[in-house]
């Protein structure tokens, strides 16, 4: 969840309209899409910080820094989400 909260509040945070055109969601075609109606990018992001965070969370060899996985699940989503958005 982290991630996608994320590359959410990144993807939000890049445009310069502050309101959600919830109806465009759920278009294939919507402002909020990107080839063939999804957005790669988001998933490309979220995969990697998904594949970073989750770890954190559940292995016990990182026990010390497990009720931090969340948050630094955020951070990445949203820095790979931009980092993929500006190239």
């Amino acid at each position: 969840m982290g991630p996608l909260f994320g590359i959410t509040i990144s993807d939000s945070s890049r445009g310069g309209e502050r309101r959600i055109a919830v109806g465009e969601l759920y278009k294939i075609d919507g402002a909020y899409s990107d080839e063939s109606g999804v957005n790669l990018r988001a998933i490309a992001a979220c995969a990697v910080a998904s594949a970073i965070a989750a770890p954190l969370a559940l292995i016990h060899y990182f026990a010390t820094i497990s009720p931090f996985a969340w948050p630094i699940g955020v951070v990445l989503g949203a820095a790979v989400y931009f980092a993929l958005m500006r190239g």
